[in-house]
């Protein structure tokens, strides 16, 4: 159920509080899950959050200054804040849609351990494939649906704390990185990748690991299915053709593999969407 956001001139929110329209929200154990919308440009004042949380930029434009550094997110980006870290944002001129996975009570006590005192910053990494998972879950009502999105959360803090900051990455990894984006239906091999970046192999396998946490073929294969589950959203999109630009072999194929890594065939997955739409 969609609320407003919050006072004019409060500055310490609590879980659950945002500037913006709160379009939707689901707590349980801890766990606060929020989908938030701002429908147009505006700057947001300086605050902070009482309780540590995951954000992951949906569509739009949002600037954030940590310090005296501006930083801009993309979509598909996916940073962590944590608990009363004092900041301020501006959002873009077409406004912009977050989701917010927001930790406190006996979850927040069990992970905080492992929660990193700085902001981190992950644009399309590991931790930012875990947080649309998440995404996926808002609207899962089923009677594992509870222990599902728990899981995700240990996954995203465990992905958190054993890598730094995804934009610390070096240009050789980045291009790597890129090629894999823009080609997924090669067929690439290590030995390709490394020639498009410039290094030896086993250089770039050491990199992928080091800062993605995964290896080369892991990022591929996610690359893909992250590719796949962003298309397969958009309505009225043909399942074969998509399976097809993502690298699959076909559509069955495809189906095979949304199943084992989200747990829901592609159809499923478009549903859900429509509903927390």
């Amino acid at each position: 159920m969609g609320s407003q956001g919050v006072a004019r001139g409060a500055s310490n929110l609590g879980a659950g509080q945002f500037y913006g329209r709160v379009a939707s929200r689901r707590s349980a154990s801890g766990l606060v899950l929020s989908e938030v919308r701002h429908r147009e440009g505006r700057s947001l004042p300086s605050h902070d959050h009482q309780a540590p949380g995951f954000y992951l930029l949906v569509a739009g434009d949002y600037r954030e200054w940590i310090g005296g550094r501006a930083v801009d997110y993309r979509p598909g980006s996916a940073f962590f804040h944590p608990a009363a870290f004092r900041h301020r944002d501006a959002i873009g001129a077409g406004g912009c849609h977050l989701f917010v996975a927001e930790l406190a009570g006996p979850l927040l006590e069990r992970v905080e351990p492992l929660l990193p005192a700085v902001p981190r910053l992950d644009s399309g990494g590991l931790v930012a494939a875990l947080a649309a998972r998440l995404r996926d879950e808002l609207a899962s009502d089923d009677p594992a649906a509870e222990l599902v999105r728990d899981g995700i959360v240990c996954e995203l803090v465990g992905a958190l704390s054993r890598y730094g900051r995804g934009d610390g990455s070096p240009p050789w990894l980045r291009r790597a990185d890129e090629a894999l984006r823009g080609d997924l239906e090669h067929r690439w091999s290590l030995a390709d990748l490394a020639a498009a970046a410039g290094v030896h192999p086993a250089r770039l396998a050491r990199g992928f690991r080091r800062v993605y946490g995964e290896s080369v073929g892991e990022r591929l294969r996610r690359l893909r299915l992250e590719a796949a589950r962003a298309a397969v959203a958009r309505p009225g999109s043909d399942l074969a053709a998509v399976a097809h630009a993502c690298g699959f072999a076909d559509q069955s194929h495809m189906t095979r593999a949304f199943r084992r890594a989200f747990g829901v065939t592609p159809g499923a997955l478009r549903q859900r969407r429509e509903s927390c739409a």
